[in-house]
């Protein structure tokens, strides 16, 4: 995952002793058919629709999904998603960072997209 420059900026400010970042109380994620970029707004899917991901507790640096998150009854056409971005609100709200979706899924019009469970991993190094 690489982090947005946000949430670069609310660790840099806990490490430095100003403040402490307000816990994220649910993440979710947006689909896209290239790079977001750092704020997370470029190359979004024609999907907008945010779902919401969950995560078990972080080891080793790692935080990994623990559940599906689905967007249902796909249509938007056919795209290819290469890229997630993960924000603090369905709507809105702060981009927290992005990362590659491996295999590029392919997706049409009247099926289902599904991150499963264990493909979306946060990881800082």
């Amino acid at each position: 995952m690489s982090l947005s420059n946000f949430s670069e900026n609310e660790i840099a400010d806990w490490l430095a002793g100003n403040g402490a970042p307000s816990a994220v109380t649910n993440v979710f994620g947006q689909l896209h058919v290239g790079d977001p970029g750092e704020d997370g707004t470029a190359n979004v899917s024609a999907e907008t629709t945010r779902e919401e991901l969950s995560f078990g507790a972080a080891s080793g640096g790692v935080a990994t999904s623990d559940a599906d998150a689905s967007w249902l009854d796909w249509s938007a056409g056919s795209e290819s998603i290469t890229f997630v971005s993960y924000w603090d609100a369905s709507t809105a709200g702060n981009n927290l960072g992005s990362g590659a979706n491996t295999g590029n899924q392919a997706v049409e019009d009247g099926n289902d997209f599904v991150l499963s469970a264990g493909d979306v991993t946060i990881t800082l190094d």
